[in-house]
């Protein structure tokens, strides 16, 4: 049974929310309301999700108690927002959220929005797990891609990527020497073509920022991404 943590601090919509999951068979761990309660919970019961208002108790700031938990495990995340939050969302995607629901909430978008991070979330489900490819830069330098542990090993270091850096690389080198477009991209990372452009541009911004080969991806401009560097895929 899939766990779920709900980190909200109005009791009434708390409540709403763990009746429409429990309803639909989900396992509510708990409803905490700020910080500590939070991360208790978290420690405690390690649920698969986590439903987490942007604004908490006192003012606790929902993407700051996001992140941390991003310290402690793996979990697919929601956010909870009010109309108007637009700068808190903007800041909420550097924690990699699946997806968000705006206040009012109603059974519909609550359980789609569940069911389809469940299903499809990278940090529960890695999508070209087991997968591990072998990328050359020149005839002196090579490293491995694990899209399975998230790590890029080279020369004995290990740099570790976020499960959406892993996703976004392995998907881009699965479709090694294809021009893949920004829509399909968006597609396949977030299961949302709507997704924004920039949301798109800082994942991978931060994706480069970690590479040994920052040219390894090429910018296709107005269109998408491609890797042309020679790669082999020696498992999956």
């Amino acid at each position: 049974m899939k766990k779920i943590l709900i980190a909200e601090d109005e009791l009434l919509i708390a409540n709403y929310i763990r009746d429409v999951l429990e309803a639909e068979g989900y396992e509510v761990v708990g409803i905490a309301r700020d910080f500590q309660e939070t991360v208790d919970l978290f420690t405690c019961h390690d649920p698969d999700l986590v439903c987490m208002d942007i604004r908490l108790k006192d003012e606790t700031d929902g993407v700051h108690v996001a992140a941390h938990l991003r310290q402690l495990g793996t979990f697919a995340l929601i956010y909870l927002t009010a109309h108007g939050d637009r700068e808190n969302v903007q800041r909420a995607q550097q924690t990699e959220p699946f997806g968000f629901l705006v206040k009012p909430v109603t059974d519909q978008t609550i359980l789609a929005t569940v069911t389809t991070a469940m299903l499809n979330d990278p940090h529960v489900n890695h999508q070209y797990q087991e997968q591990v490819y072998r990328v050359t830069c020149d005839s002196q330098c090579c490293y491995l891609v694990d899209c399975d542990s998230g790590y890029l090993k080279s020369d004995q270091k290990q740099i570790r990527l976020t499960p959406k850096e892993s996703q976004l690389l392995g998907y881009l080198l699965n479709q090694h020497g294809q021009i893949v477009s920004f829509k399909k991209i968006k597609s396949e990372i977030w299961r949302d073509c709507s997704v924004s452009d920039t949301s798109l541009k800082t994942l991978m911004w931060r994706l480069r920022s970690k590479l040994p080969q920052r040219d390894l991806i090429e910018t296709i401009p107005g269109f998408g991404y491609r890797i042309t560097t020679p790669a082999e895929r020696i498992s999956s």
